[in-house]
């Protein structure tokens, strides 16, 4: 099983080898932290919006409480898994407050903004129109190219409304990854920090946002614009530790978070019969 890190790190010291183990240990401390975040602006709208309706081109419409929507086809045989080769440059994302969509291997990922009336504009895809039985949605009226097609769909069932998870879940920006590797074999210590304005080795690698979704998912998206989609979910909410999975793999593998205002870090690690690796993410929240 190749092991991928919670942000895909594609630093050049890292192994591609196969049989990695799960990190970390009950011992490791707690995250948590210092919690100062107001409601992100679409928290009320929130959530994955699945198609049931067969035929439909489209898998799942979700929209993320900051304001930052994601659409999955329901063909291609996209990877779910981030990918380290193959992919075109591109510039920075451009900055919070104005509008952006990126399409990588049958995910469609971009902001949206309100139109009232339960409508949405989807950047680079299209509109679209929540339909509900009293409240709840029974439907998706998706506009695109000028073509409108309505969509038998429901919502996907969402985590707790706590403090701690209302905070998570929104969209982050990264400001810088510290990683620590230790080779075993050489005895030979790596630690080094990347930005997305100075990735280094990392290059068009750099993961430089992630969001994060009361509906379990959890999108990477990238320096050069692709996009790496997973699942997530508690492994102790109260100590701030979670698991991931890419391609519906859950391994045991886990992290740390540690808020500070509207700040947070991300704490992981993993180690094997060659080395070990330690790395923190360093997230900023702007809503």
């Amino acid at each position: 099983m190749k092991k991928i890190k919670l942000l895909a790190m594609a630093v050049a010291m890292m192994f591609t080898a196969t049989c990695f183990t799960a990190c970390g240990s009950d011992d490791d401390g707690e995250g948590i932290g210092n919690i100062d975040l107001p409601t992100p602006q679409y928290e009320q709208v929130s959530g994955k919006y699945e198609i049931t309706q067969a035929g439909s081109p489209y898998e799942s419409i979700e929209l993320g409480a900051s304001g930052n929507y994601v659409v999955t086809r329901s063909y291609g045989g996209y990877s779910l898994a981030p990918k380290t080769e193959g992919r075109a440059r591109m510039a920075l994302p451009a900055k919070r407050g104005t509008t952006r969509s990126t399409e990588y291997d049958g995910i469609i990922y971009g902001t949206f903004t309100s139109l009232g009336g339960g409508e949405y504009d989807l950047e680079g895809f299209g509109t679209i129109k929540l339909e509900y039985s009293g409240d709840n949605v029974t439907g998706i009226e998706v506009t695109t190219n000028g073509t409108t097609t309505n969509y038998a769909a429901e919502k996907a069932p969402t985590m707790s409304n706590d403090d701690i998870t209302n905070a998570l879940c929104r969209t982050w920006k990264i400001e810088r990854i510290r990683d620590v590797y230790y080779d075993k074999e050489t005895g030979k210590t790596d630690d080094i920090t990347v930005t997305p304005e100075n990735p280094g080795e990392e290059g068009y690698d750099m993961p430089v946002e992630v969001l994060w979704s009361k509906s379990g998912t959890y999108l990477v998206s990238y320096l050069d614009g692709s996009i790496g989609l997973a699942e997530w979910k508690w492994r102790d909410r109260s100590k701030g530790t979670m698991y991931y999975a890419w391609d519906g793999y859950w391994t045991g593998d886990y992290c740390t978070i540690t808020f500070d205002g509207n700040r947070a870090v991300i704490h992981d690690k993993w180690e094997d019969e060659y080395g070990s690796d330690e790395s923190w993410t360093y997230l900023v929240a702007e809503d």
